[in-house]
């Protein structure tokens, strides 16, 4: 081993020495460490950008189907109005094709059976006819060919063998006063079935 006294070796540079590299190494370890929180700074500050960008990318696709979505519920409204427009002129063109066969079914009716209708009555979903007929005989099978013309069961209620006063009419002799009753789609039923109506 070297024991040799190295006279330009002193204490006291090789510890200003040491200082040095110590301040130089925690400078540079200081000066690197500030370089890399700024590099990580920045990049975080990159992926914030590109999450804000594609915040924003989703907020419009967000509003553009709201509004779509918007557009869509119109539309369907639209189109349930005018189906139940629709719906609603069938019912009254159905309503209005059975008073036509009622009518001539009546009047078909009654100059094949000799009967005369006195009062036409509809009163919600019941159709009730009144009339007089000479031969009784002959009143059960007019309202089989009525019931069948009309598509609905005509029920007799009434029968009077008697004349009966109409008021300012005067009473028939010999004839027989009676009341048929049927089932008959009110007009009411398809008026509140309309779409935008209050019930």
């Amino acid at each position: 081993m070297n024991t040799a006294f190295n006279l330009l070796n002193y204490p006291m540079q090789a510890r200003q020495r040491r200082l040095r590299w110590r301040w130089g190494s925690g400078l540079v370890g200081g000066l690197l460490g500030l370089a890399l929180g700024a590099a990580a700074l920045q990049g975080l500050s990159l992926e914030l950008d590109a999450l804000a960008s594609e915040r924003d990318t989703l907020q419009v696709q967000s509003a553009q189907r709201l509004a779509q979505a918007g557009k869509d519920k119109v539309q369907q409204e639209a189109l349930d109005l005018a189906k139940g427009q629709q719906d609603l002129l069938l019912q009254v063109q159905q309503h209005q094709q059975a008073w036509v066969r009622l009518h001539q079914a009546v009047m078909q009716e009654a100059g094949l059976s000799g009967w005369a209708l006195e009062r036409l009555q509809v009163d919600g979903d019941r159709l009730e006819l009144q009339g007089r007929i000479r031969d009784a005989q002959a009143l059960s099978s007019a309202q089989i060919r009525l019931s069948e013309k009309l598509q609905s069961p005509l029920t007799l209620v009434s029968l009077v063998a008697k004349p009966v006063d109409l008021g300012d009419r005067p009473a028939s002799d010999g004839g027989h006063a009676f009341v048929w009753q049927g089932p008959w789609h009110a007009v009411s039923a398809v008026v509140k079935s309309a779409p935008g109506r209050a019930p």
